[in-house]
């Protein structure tokens, strides 16, 4: 019998080298599987991704999905209601509207999801790190700004991630007394309004310490399924902290340690309960010389195109191994 899944994206901001052609092609060309594409793009869907309705109009897909044909792609639509759909995947950039995934999170007893709709919305926090704190050298949840002063007087170099901040932004790290807001150094000290303005705008946020080897890349892993994908090192521009691409940073291959192994052994268990397939862990190297937690990403996870380039193996034949068991579990 015939598995119709749906995968939802916005069409309009992909670039040539987006990973959804990829996942789109290998899911679509799977046996025994009815891939249908929903884009945000489109107006008639507007009701359905601000979670005010459940009817949506979808394409099939029978040809390859590429970056050229991408408009063209989503002429030819037909009308579907979600619970039409066995699997939805969810490839959609963050930050997700809350009231459209608690909408969607209405059918997760019909509907498997990759991730669940809850899950990401637990999971879009970073004060979701607390249930692995002890991965987390220094960890704390700043909830207010007189909090994160009083952990920047502590003495120490912190970094200050903001709950809900994305792509490196927002960042703000001491070192050696000095302030950095994001990639600039600030003229002021941790007595001053400036900072007390800084923390102000930073609440509610994690504390970590901050930790030298920054030279050494901030890596990430993107596991699906319980399965390491691969991995990729992001290093920092010279003389810089911030190693995101968005910030300047560059991207080498990696390979994942065996203490990240065992970080993943512990953090995948906790993630599959809340629904949570695939999903990305950044690490950063601790100052007695092995790889600590940083990061948990768990929507529209990037760095698949960049890993497989990267790796001797097939990473796409064994993402579709993995989709392939999701299919089978959602049949059950």
């Amino acid at each position: 019998m015939s598995v119709s899944v749906l995968l939802l994206l916005d069409h309009s901001g992909l670039s040539a080298y987006d990973s959804i052609f990829e996942i789109v092609n290998r899911i679509g060309r799977m046996t025994d599987v009815s891939l249908h594409l929903a884009t945000s793009f489109n107006t008639k869907n507007y009701n359905f991704f601000n979670g005010n309705s459940d009817e949506l109009v979808t394409v099939d897909v029978r040809d390859p999905f590429n970056f050229e044909n991408r408009n063209e792609y989503f002429k030819t639509t037909n009308q579907k209601r979600l619970a039409d759909f066995q699997l939805v995947f969810i490839r959609l950039d963050p930050p997700l509207d809350n009231q459209f995934l608690s909408h969607l999170k209405r059918y997760e007893d019909q509907v498997r999801f990759i991730n669940s709709p809850g899950g990401m919305q637990e999971t879009a926090t970073k004060a979701f790190l607390t249930h692995f704190s002890h991965l987390i050298p220094g960890f704390a949840v700043c909830k207010t700004k007189e909090s994160m002063i009083a952990e920047a007087q502590k003495g120490g170099d912190h970094v200050f991630k903001p709950l809900y901040g994305l792509g490196g932004k927002g960042l703000v790290a001491i070192r050696d007394k000095a302030i950095w807001d994001g990639p600039d150094v600030v003229d002021a000290d941790l007595e001053s309004e400036k900072f007390a303005d800084i923390a102000d705008k930073t609440v509610p946020a994690v504390r970590m310490d901050f930790l030298p080897n920054i030279d050494q890349g901030d890596k990430r892993i993107v596991v699906f399924n319980g399965v390491v994908l691969g991995a990729l090192l992001r290093l920092p521009a010279q003389g810089g902290w911030l190693a995101n691409l968005a910030q300047g940073g560059t991207v080498v291959p990696a390979e994942v340690s065996d203490v990240e192994h065992q970080m993943i052994k512990e953090i995948d268990p906790k993630l599959q309960e809340r629904g949570i397939y695939l999903y990305g862990i950044d690490t950063l190297m601790g100052n007695d010389g092995h790889r600590v937690l940083s990061e948990i990403n768990t929507a529209n996870v990037g760095g698949l195109v960049q890993i497989s380039k990267f790796s001797d193996r097939d990473l796409w034949q064994t993402f579709e191994d993995e989709v392939s068991k999701i299919i089978d579990k959602s049949q059950r």
